[in-house]
């Protein structure tokens, strides 16, 4: 029998599956065609991280109440890195979603969350799902006219429409980089911490001169940000857990 989580944090994107490993101490690692899952502890925690491989609503809600059935967590949340669409949300902010919006030139498409009773996060707001981030920064300023989302992450709108329908305690979408910032400031976030950088000094070697340097950049930043997200979504979860044990008691 599984022991029980105190928190699960779902992912569908290796960058951040890569960047929030660290948050666990200690891992036993399971793959299955549905996903990758770590399990350990950290910060007197029971901590899972789940990269989920979904390919429709349906079958990402089969797959996560199958989760939630074996682990039985006290939170579940979401992680992404996004874009910042507006000039009042800055690197490093923490943004809950409170819908997740896709856009086509007919449509405005709307799945709504639950916001937390509880968090330290920045803002609560609307986040676009959006192909791939958008690197002009009047593009992403146009996004939020149209949409009125503050933060773009990318293709998170169909994981989103299947794990509603099981439960959420919340979507967390960490700011890495702002309205008026080159995507090469973020691009880092794509590489993660845990890249395997051995192989990319080789690669680097290879095209030329200065790209081992701009590795080792990228690999700082990436590192960087990881951390920065790891101690915010730690915080997070220790507010939901508070409230999730106190109900638990007022239940009891």
């Amino acid at each position: 029998m599984a022991d029980q989580l105190d928190v699960l944090v779902l992912c569908t994107h290796t960058r951040e599956f890569w960047a929030l490993d660290p948050i666990l101490e200690t891992e036993d690692r399971r793959v299955t065609p549905d996903f990758k899952l770590l399990l350990g502890n950290g910060a007197g925690r029971r901590w899972g991280l789940a990269k989920i491989k979904h390919v429709t609503a349906d079958r990402t809600c089969q797959v996560i109440d199958a989760l939630v059935h074996v682990h039985l967590p006290k939170v579940l949340v979401a992680a992404y890195y996004a874009v910042s669409l507006v000039e009042d949300v800055e690197p490093c902010w923490m943004v809950v979603a409170d819908r997740i919006l896709r856009h086509t030139t007919q449509k405005l498409y709307e799945a709504p969350l639950p916001p937390p009773a509880e968090t330290q996060a920045e803002r609560v707001a609307p986040v676009l799902s959006v192909p791939q981030w958008p690197a002009r920064p009047a593009t992403r300023r146009k996004l939020h006219e149209r949409t009125g989302a503050v933060v773009a992450a990318e293709d998170c709108y169909t994981f989103f429409k299947g794990v509603a329908a099981v439960r959420l305690d919340a979507a967390f979408f960490f700011v890495a980089t702002g309205l008026d910032q080159p995507l090469g400031q973020a691009d880092a976030a794509f590489l993660g911490p845990n890249l395997p950088f051995q192989i990319g000094a080789l690669i680097g070697a290879l095209a030329g001169p200065g790209v081992v340097e701009e590795l080792a950049r990228a690999h700082k930043v990436a590192q960087e940000l990881a951390e920065k997200f790891i101690t915010r979504l730690r915080q997070e979860a220790e507010a939901l857990l508070a409230r999730a044990e106190r109900a638990a008691v007022d239940s009891g």
